[in-house]
């Protein structure tokens, strides 16, 4: 039975290539996968999906205004058995397009897989990804470790010199020289970004 998938993890927990690991598995087996991407993260270049290890593939680039069930609808009417919709960088879509997903699901019978941040480098949840979390059917953490080795949960974002930025806009697109993901503990106590590492000493992990 198809479902509202949302696989949530911090900044640099693998979400991209999972998601590319699913497409390419689906395309081994002769599925067609539908590709989302927000048209707002242009890192790689509008409408496609790329992981931070190089690998790429073409997808649909979303703004704000689009209908996610019409762009399904529009591949099905050409044709194409669409047997999955992937998304990625979920946390940049709308409340609305989180409800189209639902619709995709329960009207076309499409399952529909999320993949995106939980919540910002201030602490509070993306519109989209509040969405997810309140309708989505299933929910999975795709974990990774803080630098002192406990789990990250957190987001954190930096400025050109490696200072902290606490306050400021929600949506920021940036990779490594931006963001760091960290625990609850390191989350509230760092202030630069070169505070991120350990190094060992006789007995424990301390930081540099």
């Amino acid at each position: 039975m198809a479902a509202l998938h949302f696989y949530h993890g911090v900044m640099n927990s693998g979400k991209t290539i999972d998601l590319l690991k699913m497409h390419h598995n689906n395309q081994i087996n002769g599925h067609y996968t539908v590709l989302l991407s927000p048209s707002c993260d242009s890192r790689s270049g509008s409408g496609r999906i790329k992981s931070r290890i190089g690998v790429s593939q073409p997808s649909i680039a979303v703004s704000v205004d689009d209908d996610i069930v019409s762009i399904v609808q529009n591949i099905i009417d050409r044709g194409t058995k669409v047997h999955s919709v992937l998304i990625d960088e979920a946390q940049f879509f709308t409340r609305a397009q989180v409800i189209q997903m639902t619709d995709v699901v329960d009207e076309l019978g499409i399952p529909v897989i999320a993949f995106g941040l939980r919540s910002d480098a201030f602490g509070n949840l993306f519109e989209g990804s509040q969405a997810l979390m309140e309708f989505a059917d299933k929910l999975k953490e795709i974990g990774v470790r803080c630098f002192c080795g406990a789990k990250a949960v957190m987001n954190m974002r930096f400025d050109e010199h490696g200072n902290r930025i606490r306050e400021g806009k929600s949506i920021d697109v940036g990779g490594e020289e931006k963001y760091r993901s960290a625990c609850r503990k390191h989350w509230k106590s760092i202030n630069h970004i070169e505070e991120c590492t350990v190094h060992k000493s006789t007995d424990e992990a301390v930081l540099v």
